[in-house]
């Protein structure tokens, strides 16, 4: 093992043309590759050319790809609640349109009979002892000196809980209900 090769950096490569095993023959590929991985450096001792990761750097990948992917579950959460909040809030829009729309179809003289407090509704509107939603539909007049009763003000209010720290969805509208009959007059 006298013979060595320089590299490009001054630092010998052990030449295994000369290494035989006890029975004569030569080393196979692998434990050629094997030492090949090892150089001398300039004070003699061997090191290794090709080190594979060692401990300290594979925990450092394992921290490392932890974080990036709590990062990212909490980041779907956020945008998850984000998109259930979103939905309700237009849902709870939805169903304060239908309502006012349902009003708008109402004889002006039987309007009134569709106020009503705190009632529990689906997504759809309807009555329910499980909705998510309450309804408030308010109705009254203009303004006090509204002698005629020509004009009706209708505000429907919608809530609904929201999730965990969000806070609770309120949506109003309001609109005014004119009779008709009584327009030219």
């Amino acid at each position: 093992m006298k013979n060595y090769i320089k590299s490009n950096q001054n630092i010998p490569i052990i030449s295994l043309q000369d290494v035989t095993v006890s029975s004569g023959r030569k080393h196979s590929k692998q434990s050629k590759e094997f030492f090949s991985i090892y150089r001398r450096n300039k004070a003699g001792t061997r090191r290794k050319s090709k080190a594979p990761f060692t401990l300290v750097e594979v925990l450092i990948a394992i921290l490392v790809a932890g974080i990036i992917i709590g990062a990212a579950v909490a980041l779907i959460n956020v945008l998850h609640e984000n998109m259930l909040r979103t939905t309700r809030i237009s849902r709870a829009t939805a169903i304060a349109n239908n309502r006012i729309e349902q009003l708008h179809a109402v004889k002006f003289e039987d309007i009134e009979l569709y106020e009503e407090s705190q009632t529990q509704v689906n997504e759809q509107g309807t009555p329910s002892a499980d909705g998510l939603y309450r309804r408030d539909t308010t109705i009254g007049p203009l303004s006090p000196s509204d002698e005629d009763n020509q004009y009706r003000e209708v505000t429907v209010k919608v809530q609904a809980s929201s999730l965990r720290d969000n806070p609770d969805i309120d949506i109003s509208l309001s609109t005014i209900i004119v009779d008709r009959k009584n327009i030219g007059n």
